[in-house]
């Protein structure tokens, strides 16, 4: 099952593709991944708390790079 999880989260990613900017362009585009998947999860925590987590999960990682 953790497996699965992990290649739910790597496919996530991966699906974005390459990405390059300038140094000076900061972190916006990963702020704002990170505050739709966010969303998204606070959606689910009641009916679907697992996939809600991974999601989370995700939004944290987002938010790290």
């Amino acid at each position: 099952m953790e497996e699965m999880r992990q290649g739910f989260i790597i496919g996530t990613h991966n699906k974005r593709g390459m990405t390059s900017r300038s140094p000076w362009d900061g972190g916006e585009q990963e702020r704002d991944l990170a505050a739709h998947y966010r969303s998204h999860a606070e959606k689910l925590y009641v009916a679907q708390p697992n996939v809600a987590n991974l999601l989370d999960k995700i939004a944290r990682s987002y938010e790290h790079d």
